[in-house]
């Protein structure tokens, strides 16, 4: 064997521990990081709440006086929009 070359045995061996002692640093870093600053464990933002299907209701009365608020708010939208087309002689063919 030349004295430069590496052994078909040692080197798959070689890259495989390196990259496991990488992965383990590296996952060892950011979780100290992220989960403990100044020796206590900081609480969850406030506002970053999972949604849950039984928090959805479509059939709402609340959602039902949104959808209608907002088709009102989209229908005086479409209304100017045709006026403000008028007034600048825009074609929209």
């Amino acid at each position: 064997m030349r004295p430069n070359a590496v052994s078909s045995h040692t080197f798959p061996s070689h890259i495989l521990a390196v990259s496991v002692l990488a992965a383990a640093l590296l996952s060892a870093s950011t979780a100290r990081a992220d989960d403990v600053i100044g020796g206590t464990v900081l609480p969850a933002p406030i506002g970053h709440l999972q949604p849950r299907a039984e928090n959805f209701s479509p059939q709402s009365d609340a959602n039902k006086a949104e959808q209608q608020r907002l088709h009102m708010f989209n229908a005086r939208q479409n209304q100017q929009d045709k006026e403000l087309d008028q007034k600048l002689n825009v074609c929209r063919c």
